[in-house]
């Protein structure tokens, strides 16, 4: 099963949910052994202690004893005596794997390859040419080969194999789709078809749609109810003042799947704006006085939760854009129109690490759909719960600008996304 832990997988985080399904298991047979036995002198108490400690039992087990029986096991004479066959570089790909197995009895003898160069390439012992497999087979006590680059050269490779697993050696073949496609990639199984995708999507599962949609629901009715109401009449007197006109503004963006929908805010620009494409800036001169105060604190924000409620939006997503804006930053940053895979939010990762309002650079898209992707490639319901609440402490205590966030990313890593082949010259001014 996907994200199911190995007998090799030293990792709490891998067995909780094993733990959870054994867990739930055990105590459901009790259940039904007490129902038809009728025996009624266990005690409630009992029962709801029994399922925590069962269920942390069954995780320290799952952690500690792998461990303990691949040792017992898999050592001394029992020691898996690991060959690998294919290119010095494919070699240096799979040795951090091969040095974290060392301790469950994983012994790599060294490495046969036709390559000129993999003697010289490679930390792995150098043991001769393919045509050598059989001797270093019997000389090295070889119990298992693991095939570098199969799919590159899978005729070649097809004799070989016969050849090893007629000595009874136990074959290996890594999966190398990422390195031929120079990305990750992940696995999917659908009626008895086997799938390569781009990218993980837990929101094509229909319980995590059905879970999302009942967190922006219960979200977006009090909000509705009880906060929206106050907001109107406060805007309402501001506009009174300051700017008359409509209270609301509207305007076309592009959603799930970029199909366009009409979002609704307070306005905080004065009527008559025919400059409707040009991204706002920090000293607009459209925004009337009140109006950089509720775009500060995000007030204007509040009527999408109508939005929300009718399915166009949810409370936590990426930014939606216009469509215009749209096809600019993908002609800047190629795989942009990915974060579109999932409804645009009220909210988001990117926004609560700081970055949102007017994009100057490349470095700004990039920071901001970096954000996107690691939120829909990662999320969860309490990873929703927690984007809303950063959000509302930020609406008491607003981020100023987005560099601190922007260095924190650059820490975490590389930026996982590039540059589209052609760039115009001013991006959404």
């Amino acid at each position: 099963n996907k994200g199911a832990a190995t007998l090799y997988e030293i990792s709490l985080l891998k067995h909780a949910p094993v733990a959870s399904r054994q867990a739930a298991f055990a105590f459901a047979t009790l259940l039904i052994y007490l129902a038809f036995s009728k025996d009624r002198f266990i005690s409630r108490m009992f029962l709801f202690t029994l399922l925590p400690a069962e269920y942390l039992l069954l995780l320290w087990t799952n952690y500690t004893l792998p461990e303990f029986l691949v040792k017992r096991f898999f050592s001394g004479t029992r020691a898996v005596r690991t060959l690998l066959i294919g290119p010095a570089e494919s070699a240096e790909n799979v040795r951090p794997w091969l040095e974290r197995k060392e301790r469950f009895g994983f012994n790599t003898v060294g490495i046969l390859s036709d390559d000129p160069l993999a003697e010289l390439g490679t930390r792995f012992r150098f043991l001769g040419k393919l045509a050598d497999i059989e001797k270093v087979i019997a000389q090295q006590k070889v119990t298992q080969v693991i095939v570098l680059n199969f799919l590159l050269t899978p005729g070649h490779h097809r004799a070989l194999i016969e050849k090893v697993e007629a000595l009874g050696v136990r074959v290996l073949i890594p999966s190398n789709e990422q390195e031929l496609l120079q990305r990750k990639v992940t696995f999917l199984d659908d009626d008895g078809m086997r799938f390569i995708g781009l990218h993980e999507e837990p929101l094509e599962n229909p319980l995590n749609i059905g879970l999302k949609r009942l967190v922006d629901v219960c979200v977006a009715l009090p909000v509705i109810v009880f906060v929206l109401p106050c907001l109107c009449a406060l805007v309402w007197l501001l506009h009174r003042l300051q700017s008359p006109g409509p209270l609301f503004h509207r305007q076309t963006r592009a959603g799930l799947q970029n199909r366009e929908f009409t979002i609704i805010k307070f306005r905080t620009m004065h009527e008559g704006n025919a400059e409707i494409e040009r991204q706002a800036t920090q000293n607009d001169e459209r925004i009337f006085p009140a109006g950089k105060w509720l775009r500060r604190l995000g007030f204007d924000e509040f009527p999408q939760f109508l939005n929300v409620l009718r399915g166009e939006m949810s409370v936590v997503g990426p930014r939606p854009h216009l469509t215009k804006h749209n096809e600019q930053f993908a002609r800047v940053m190629a795989g942009y129109h990915l974060r579109a895979f999932v409804k645009p939010g009220i909210t988001g990762l990117a926004q609560v690490r700081g970055f949102h309002g007017e994009a100057h650079t490349v470095e700004d898209i990039q920071a901001r759909l970096q954000s996107d992707m690691v939120y829909l490639e990662n999320w969860s319901t309490p990873l929703d719960v927690a984007i809303i609440l950063r959000t509302a402490w930020q609406i008491l205590f607003p981020l100023k600008n987005a560099p601190a966030a922007l260095a924190a990313t650059r820490e975490a890593g590389p930026i996982p996304v590039r540059l589209a082949e052609t760039q115009p010259a001013i991006i959404g001014k």
